[in-house]
């Protein structure tokens, strides 16, 4: 439930207070009414086996190619997390996968002429019911693999070049993640974390 305005301590009535489902909410709180939720994120690196935190803005970790990264927003709330969104996008230098298909080609790779945008699949948490006071998305790509891997990125098909069009796949550039969350009585906040080659 939102409410107009910012809250000062001393001005919560108990109407307020009991128009949202605080769980063990004690009085003399009211500082969590002030609160926005909590935002980080993690990355962990399934070939190297290891795990880096950032904090909700500033971060940013390499792509290592041939590498896949499980990468987490987490949202934290005392109130309760009400709704999370994770986007990400980016223009990158692209190039085509080799191609064998053709006869003398030899496994030829073909370069974008301009740079070309890129992005993963909107996602989107809200909750329904009791809100949780701890909440993760995991940033997918498309086909939804569940993981990050820059060498997967598919900037879309293309009709450059003689041979029709091709899909192409970014080898460079900066994607930027873009979450956002919001808990239970309308306090927002946003986060982001960058990663390139």
């Amino acid at each position: 439930m939102s409410h107009t305005g910012p809250f000062r301590p001393g001005e919560e009535t108990e109407a307020r207070l009991q128009s949202i489902e605080l769980g063990p909410f004690r009085r003399g709180d009211e500082t969590l009414l002030l609160q926005s939720p909590t935002m980080s994120w993690g990355v962990y690196d399934f070939t190297t086996l290891t795990a880096e935190n950032f904090p909700s803005s500033g971060g940013h970790f390499s792509s290592v190619r041939g590498h896949r990264y499980l990468v987490t927003l987490r949202v934290d709330d005392a109130i309760g997390v009400h709704n999370i969104t994770l986007d990400g996008s980016g223009m990158f230098e692209a190039w085509t996968e080799p191609d064998y298909s053709t006869p003398g080609s030899n496994g030829g790779t073909q370069k974008a002429p301009e740079l070309l945008p890129a992005s993963i699949p909107h996602q989107e948490f809200n909750s329904h019911g009791a809100a949780p006071r701890v909440q993760d998305l995991i940033v997918v790509m498309q086909p939804d693999i569940g993981v990050w891997e820059y060498d997967l990125l598919s900037c879309g098909f293309h009709p450059w070049g003689t041979t029709g069009s091709h899909e192409y796949f970014a080898v460079a550039g900066l994607m930027t993640f873009i979450g956002t969350s919001s808990n239970e009585i309308g306090r927002d906040s946003s986060a982001s974390l960058t990663t390139s080659p």
